[in-house]
């Protein structure tokens, strides 16, 4: 599905690239593609990783490494 879109939103930015003679918003269009299908891909891989989606919502996610510090 995000694939899909993705394909859109390029396609959009290549519009937008033609009808502007712009660089800057179509690069913006396609790295906030970009972001959002990499963050699909993670969202995917943690669905699978945890199995139902109970489980997906209670999973405990963070962003950056932690150190115990004793």
């Amino acid at each position: 599905m995000n694939t899909a879109a993705c394909v859109g939103r390029v396609f959009y930015a290549y519009r937008i690239f033609i009808l502007s003679n712009s660089q800057s918003v179509p690069a913006f269009v396609i790295c906030t593609c970009s972001i959002s299908s990499v963050a699909a891909i993670i969202t995917g891989v943690y669905f699978l990783q945890a199995g139902s989606i109970t489980k997906l919502n209670n999973r405990k996610v963070s962003i950056g490494q932690t150190r115990n510090e004793r």
